[in-house]
């Protein structure tokens, strides 16, 4: 059986672990989502990388909501940021408007000032050929500053950008509270399948047969 001492928590690891093995990785995911028992780092980080922004705050909606702590916050800024900074790459100005209309605005409370920065950015005239990028977002007894130069013609730059601000983010999920213990997988002693044969044989009765082949 699994290490886990808690049976329930133990079974929905291996619940997890046979889905991925089955390549059922949206079914995972959304039993991650659901659950709030695992946090999939490397899933997640694969959505920002993809600009998947919306997906990857619905998943973290799973584990914590944007007022939780200072760390949740930062998060959710982290991504609206990303989101507003790939607009403005793009040269999509309405796009960006849209982001800071419904999506930044809410960060205000905690910095003022900081839609009027975002405004002024899609004020610039020659933000398409260099955009330099500052914003500070204070909260209580934490203060983060990003301060890069970014040529929006050159997606190394801007893949480098998404870099700086995915890092602070992977900092604020490590030391948020609420993700303790749900950033790794236990090490499982079974499999799904082992369990139930066992656990059928404990009964006195024979394991259920399925048309369907799964792998191990």
């Amino acid at each position: 059986m699994a290490t886990d001492p808690d049976p329930d928590r133990a079974l929905l690891f291996l619940i997890l672990q046979f889905l991925d093995h089955q390549n059922l990785s949206e079914t995972a995911r959304s039993l991650e989502c659901e659950t709030g028992l695992f946090f999939n780092m490397t899933y997640f980080e694969e959505l920002l990388n993809c600009c998947a922004y919306n997906e990857a705050e619905s998943y973290l909606c799973g584990f914590t909501d944007i007022h939780d702590n200072i760390y949740s916050t930062k998060i959710y800024f982290g991504i609206r940021k990303l989101k507003f900074l790939e607009a403005l790459a793009d040269g999509e100005r309405e796009v960006a408007r849209e982001v800071v209309e419904k999506d930044i605005e809410i960060f205000d409370q905690y910095n003022p000032g900081l839609v009027q920065q975002a405004f002024e950015l899609l004020q610039m005239d020659n933000f398409m050929q260099v955009f330099k990028f500052l914003i500070i977002f204070s909260l209580p007894n934490l203060k983060l500053r990003i301060w890069s130069h970014i040529l929006l013609s050159s997606y190394k730059n801007m893949k480098e950008a998404r870099k700086v601000v995915m890092e602070n983010i992977k900092k604020c999920i490590e030391a948020n509270p609420l993700l303790q213990g749900k950033l790794s997988f236990p090490p499982l002693s079974t499999t799904l399948q082992a369990f139930y044969m066992e656990a059928m044989a404990s009964r006195g009765r024979a394991p259920a047969t399925c048309r369907r082949d799964f792998k191990d």
